[in-house]
Parts: structure tokens; sequence; C-alpha cells
């Protein structure tokens, strides 16, 4: 057998492997999320001071306990403020401790995110010294949520005892609402367009997170 077969081989059987892992975990979330983050200043003229973006996740663990679970998480993140555009994609993992009958929840983890900035075509002042520009970045984040067992909307009172219904659809499986705060190790910077781009990244990151865990009956 060719060493190039047994690359090949290699490739396909990584790429089987990371997807067929969701399918042999025992608790698996998917959640969508509002992230806003503060961003440097007048890194030029007019610019925002805020980036708001809207966050897709899904997790999986395969965890023997309910209360305590090591989970991979992958997510995608498109965003914008005054002055650019945004697009992220991350992977990682984190812990989590969940109180019996999951009524609340805290993790810590850490990921890697791979992000691309844009300028905006034009500004409110006129035309955008970034308008051509692009830059890229990978960097290291450290994330910290905290949450409980449901649905946090504001519904009228018809539809509360609906909303209670489905709350309690299953120990283990229930929608879910988390506060995230995500942090980056570093900022970067840089001259030109180039360097602007990166220093109106995210600086930090808040979120507010409404998902569904499908969970095992242990």
């Amino acid at each position: 057998m060719s060493s190039s077969h047994i690359r090949s081989m290699a490739r396909g059987g990584v790429s089987i492997l990371l997807l067929a892992t969701p399918l042999l975990a025992d608790g698996i979330e998917a959640a969508a999320a509002v992230a806003v983050g503060p961003t440097q200043r007048n890194a030029i003229p007019h610019s925002g001071d805020h980036t708001t973006a809207l966050q897709l996740r899904v997790g999986w663990d395969q965890s023997p306990s309910q209360l305590r679970m090591d989970q991979w998480q992958v997510m995608a993140q498109s965003g914008s403020s005054e002055t650019v555009q945004f697009v992220m994609t991350g992977l990682g993992a984190q812990r989590s401790w969940w109180t019996e009958r999951h009524g609340a929840q805290a993790a810590l983890g850490a990921e890697l995110r791979l992000e691309r900035y844009t300028g905006h075509s034009s500004l409110a002042g006129g035309t955008s010294p970034l308008a051509s520009a692009q830059a890229w970045m990978v960097r290291p984040w450290l994330r910290a949520q905290a949450g409980f067992r449901g649905l946090l909307i504001p519904l009228p009172s018809p539809a509360m005892e609906a909303l209670h219904w489905l709350t309690q659809g299953g120990r283990y499986t229930h929608p879910f609402t988390r506060i995230e705060v995500a942090v980056p190790l570093w900022q970067q910077g840089g001259e030109g367009p180039r360097g602007a781009l990166r220093q109106m990244a995210p600086r930090w990151e808040g979120s507010v997170q409404l998902g569904m865990r499908f969970g095992g009956s242990l």
C-alpha cells in the first residue's frame, strides 16, 4: 500500500470520526445567541465603539454523569459595527456543571476562533477608508457562562402554561437560557487599513443564548 493511500485513509478516518462524534454523544445542545462586544474607540474617524452579532453554537458530550459534562463545541458568528463587518468560526471544549434536575448550570471553556474582518463601503461621514480592506486573525478565547432550564422570553399570560409544559418536557431534554462572557487572550493591531480592522475587533464579548438540550435519561 502506497504512502498516498495511507494518507488518504487517515484523512478519511479523521473526517468520519469528527462527523460521527455528535451521533455517539450522551447529550447534544444547540443554541442561538445575540453577542455584543466593545471595540477600540477612534481606530479611524467615526468608527463605532461596539459590535453586534448573531451566533450559532452546537455542543456534544460523552459524560457518564448528567450533572458534570465535558463537552466539545463548534460555533459560527456573523456581525458588524458602524465601521466593519465580520464572521467567525470556532472549535473548543468546556466543562459544565448542572444542579439536580438541571435547574441551573455553569460552565468554563476555551475555544480557538478564526476571524475575518472587512470594512464597510461607506460611513455616515462619507467614503470609508476601509472599503477594500480585509484582515484575518486566529485567537484563543476563554469563556464563562451561567444559565438555567427554561426560556427567558416575555410572554402574555395565556402562553405561560404552554411555556411551563415545554420546560418540563423531560429531566434532561429541555430548553435553556444562558448568559456568557468570552475574552480573547490577546488583542491585535498594526499599521494601515488591516491594522485598523484588527483594532476594531471585539475586545471581549457578552451574549445571551437561547437553546435546547437533548439528553439521556440517567
